[in-house]
């Protein structure tokens, strides 16, 4: 379709237009995922799949072939860096966001569905090695970010317990503290934070797990030995964690709410902060 066709469905308040096969039109918008052009991934692609997720356009059925082909295209190219084989992994763990979103409103999805998606995502955010966010002409990237929203929605999700909240924890640990030659300059440690900030709503996870959980964030600072070389991979771990923490520190001390478990919290990661900080 050109895209003069998909802009008149958003124009329409992204109803589906009549005539036209909903499968084939989802086909479509699938495969714009991958697109390095930005308004047919982003403008097209995610957005109009979203809005039909969102609006129940999808029979429960479709829903689930459609985290099948998703999550399938999280490996496509999973070991590539700076190519754009990253877009159609980035875009399906956000529709995969969508999918668990609406779930978490209107469930449909059984337990097992939840599990194996949890661990189908946490394998992908470890495995990531494009960590661009902007792209410039192609656009955001953001498989990090993207990965993180899908996360926050796993969270939140009814079958997700407190064995399954402290794997997205320590999950989240071993990415920010994973050396990597990318600083996280767009705001992906306040995507991860916000996962954090999901699972710590649940009041499930306990305060020793919590230091356990810091202490190991803060492992990054034994990645180089004090008189070791400038190693770029390491300090950009190191950074990241740094930013991480911070964001999480600000987060609890900006809470306006009353929480005396919050409060026990602040200290801890406070120190966390000074023990990355050098």
């Amino acid at each position: 379709m050109e895209p003069a066709f998909w802009q008149s469905i958003r124009d329409a308040d992204y109803a589906v237009p009549e005539g036209y096969s909903l499968t084939e039109l989802t086909s479509e918008l699938v495969e714009y995922l991958g697109s390095p052009n930005p308004v047919l991934r982003h403008t097209f692609g995610y957005s109009i799949l979203g809005y039909w997720i969102e609006r129940g356009v999808y029979s429960t059925r479709q829903l689930r072939e459609l985290i099948m082909q998703m999550v399938g295209n999280l490996s496509q190219g999973l070991k590539e860096r700076n190519t754009d084989s990253v877009f159609r992994r980035s875009f399906s763990a956000l529709v995969l966001a969508e999918i668990v979103a609406r779930d978490n409103h209107q469930p449909f999805l059984r337990e097992t569905e939840i599990k194996n998606l949890l661990r189908w995502t946490i394998e992908y955010l470890l495995a990531e090695r494009d960590l661009r966010g902007y792209t410039n002409t192609k656009g955001w990237a953001h498989a990090i970010a993207h990965t993180a929203d899908l996360l926050r929605h796993l969270a939140r999700n009814r079958y997700t317990d407190r064995d399954d909240l402290e794997q997205i924890m320590m999950a989240i640990a071993q990415r920010i503290t994973m050396p990597v030659d990318h600083v996280f300059i767009h705001n992906e440690d306040e995507q991860l934070v916000l996962v954090v900030w999901a699972a710590l709503a649940r009041q499930e996870l306990t305060m020793p797990f919590m230091i356990n959980w810091l202490a190991r964030c803060v492992q990054v600072t034994q990645l180089a030995k004090p008189d070791a070389p400038f190693d770029p991979k390491v300090h950009a771990a190191t950074q990241n964690t740094r930013n991480f923490l911070r964001s999480l520190y600000f987060r609890i001390a900006l809470n306006k709410k009353s929480d005396e478990w919050l409060n026990r919290l602040r200290p801890k990661v406070l120190a966390a902060v000074k023990a990355v900080s050098g």
